[in-house]
């Protein structure tokens, strides 16, 4: 059996087993390298003392240092609390899109959407990966949170047009922040 190539490993309570030479599991450990670090989770707290950011009023970024006061709690559990200034830019950027979508939808679509009547299409826009871009579907059954719906296919379309290299941006940049 060629020792330098690995053909069977056997794990055991105590003792892990390579091409029939058994290691102790405390000596595997200490000559392993060390884990690479890891950057908190989306929406753990840093350390105590450490810098977190949050969007304030007016859209306006800021950043504190988290020390477990009320403001770092409330911000927290709200989930206005991000690691980075970027993650906080992405988050602004994708609400005030998302501000100028609805208020844009309300200007230019004056029919209510009856989500009683399963006959009457609402029009979507979606990303679609495979071409690269933003295609227009309907349905009449379901519908999903955040997502604007038209009550024609050309209103959508006039939103691609006004809006649609900045759909498509933020949705390349939130690819980061998942």
């Amino acid at each position: 059996m060629d020792k330098t190539k690995v053909e069977k490993i056997e794990f055991h309570d105590d003792r892990i087993e390579v091409n029939g030479i058994r290691y102790i599991r405390e000596q595997a450990r200490e000559s392993a390298p060390p884990p690479p670090p890891t950057k908190p989770q989306k929406w753990e707290r840093v350390a105590k003392d450490e810098e977190y950011w949050f969007i304030g009023g007016q859209g306006k970024l800021q950043h504190e240092k988290d020390q477990n006061f009320k403001l770092d709690e409330e911000l927290y559990a709200y989930g206005n609390y991000y690691h980075t200034k970027a993650e906080a830019t992405y988050y602004r950027d994708l609400w005030q899109l998302q501000a100028e979508i609805r208020r844009w939808k309300w200007e230019h679509d004056k029919i209510q959407l009856d989500w009683d009547d399963w006959n009457t299409k609402k029009y979507y826009i979606m990303f679609e990966h495979m071409r690269k871009e933003l295609i227009i579907t309907d349905l009449n059954f379901c519908e999903t949170i955040f997502t604007p719906y038209f009550s024609t296919r050309e209103l959508a379309q006039e939103c691609i047009d006004v809006f649609g290299s900045r759909i498509i941006d933020c949705i390349k940049k939130g690819r980061d922040f998942e």
